[in-house]
């Protein structure tokens, strides 16, 4: 089944990580107490971040939407050029 919670094959013998860990990872930017009417964050604003083995891009397209708000950025590297064009 697609849904279910494991790395998947993306190709060139690279795998995107489970799902709960890319939430593991999203919540990672964000204090525990945080709720939606509040922001505290963990982080100095702007922010810049490295994703490194990015693979499809999928997650730094979500820590990059994230961080849009207060001009912080979010950059992703991988050594697999294919991954980096089809992204």
């Amino acid at each position: 089944p697609l849904y279910e919670d494991k790395p998947r094959n993306i190709g060139c013998e690279a795998t995107i990580t489970s799902p709960h860990m890319h939430a593991i990872a999203l919540e990672a930017l964000f204090s525990e107490d945080e709720t939606e009417s509040e922001s505290t964050s963990r982080r100095e604003k702007p922010f810049i971040g490295l994703d490194i083995g990015c693979g499809s891009g999928y997650l730094t397209v979500c820590m990059g939407h994230i961080l849009a708000s207060d001009d912080s950025k979010i950059y992703g590297i991988d050594h697999a050029r294919e991954l980096i064009e089809l992204s």
